[in-house]
């Protein structure tokens, strides 16, 4: 096996990994499948296209073959930031202990090997599962503590994450204009540092409080320009998320064809990469959208089916916010 520095494929992958190319990292890396299963370094390479491209399934499975490979041969820096996006993966698919597991285990490796990349990585995705389990302030000290160390180290990218995470957390509490103030940090960020997925990611973020601000035309409008780039990645998480948010703002705009079909979109694309929080996401969005219509024994089906999903998953926040739902059907 060639070492990294020697390892023509691997070089040509890391290249158009800088350039931000995921589909050409992944095109690469999979032309020569035995050599990048003999390659601990090959192997996570080609997970984080998957990652970036909304496909955890896929990396879980070459995270899985790499991380014994990288312990066999003590790539340290490779194998906690293998963790790491094992955790990420994880997180995707809605495993949240295994997620918590795996981030835990990155930090503490970071912060023993004084890596200080990684160390504000882990903390932002801790601050993401508590964001979803509810604790929306154990999840902004997080983003905290993350950001400044992204700021020392000069990394916009990490920055724009942190931020737009930030947003989340504000709207879970209700605090929209501190939310939006986090989303349009992030899309400064993201445009620095010339990542256009993180830049819609944020642009749909504040499509989100445009919605709860009963401005669906304009969350329209963006949602569309948001999708157009993560359908064109692609990135199917991110294109499932925008899916059902859009839904609503076409139904918001009595456009109840569309509304429907983004929908049917949004849980085909869940349900096909293995996405059950978007997929419960979307469910429950159809449910408000019945409830909406005058249809509420619809609701109650499509709000039981994603109740399932988040009490599964351990999603405190959204279990509580449906279980009110159902309980105020008629």
């Amino acid at each position: 096996m060639t070492g990294p520095v020697s390892d023509p494929i691997l070089l040509s992958a890391r290249a158009a990994a800088a350039a931000g190319a995921w589909g050409v990292v992944r095109a690469t890396l999979e032309r020569d499948e035995a050599g990048t299963s003999a390659s601990g370094a090959r192997a996570v390479l080609l997970a984080d296209a998957y990652l970036w491209t909304g496909d955890p399934q896929s990396a879980t499975t070459w995270l899985g073959r790499a991380v014994p490979l990288l312990e066999r041969t003590g790539d340290r820096p490779t194998l906690r930031r293998a963790l790491n996006m094992q955790g990420a993966a994880a997180f995707s698919l809605g495993t949240l202990d295994v997620a918590a597991d795996r981030f835990g285990e990155a930090l503490a490796r970071a912060r023993r090997d004084d890596d200080a990349l990684l160390t504000a990585r882990a903390t932002n995705n801790l601050g993401a599962i508590a964001a979803l389990r509810g604790d929306a302030d154990k999840a902004i000290a997080s983003y905290q503590l993350a950001m400044p160390a992204y700021q020392r180290l000069g990394h916009a990218r990490g920055l724009a994450e942190s931020s737009h995470n930030l947003g989340i957390a504000y709207r879970i509490r209700g605090e929209l204009t501190p939310a939006d103030e986090a989303e349009r940090r992030a899309i400064e960020f993201a445009v620095e540092a010339g990542d256009a997925r993180l830049a819609a990611m944020a642009q749909a973020g504040r499509a989100d409080i445009a919605l709860r601000r009963s401005d669906p035309a304009w969350a329209h409008a963006t949602l569309l320009r948001a999708i157009a780039v993560f359908s064109g990645l692609p990135d199917y998480l991110l294109e499932a998320d925008a899916l059902w948010m859009l839904a609503d703002a076409c139904d918001q705009l009595e456009d109840r064809a569309s509304a429907d079909a983004a929908i049917e979109r949004s849980l085909l694309l869940a349900r096909a990469h293995g996405h059950r929080l978007q997929a419960a996401q979307a469910l429950q969005m159809r449910a408000q959208i019945e409830l909406r219509r005058s249809e509420p024994a619809l609701a109650r089906i499509s709000a039981t089916d994603a109740l399932e999903v988040f009490r599964d998953v351990g999603s405190i926040s959204s279990v509580e916010d449906l279980s009110e739902f159902l309980a105020q059907l008629p």
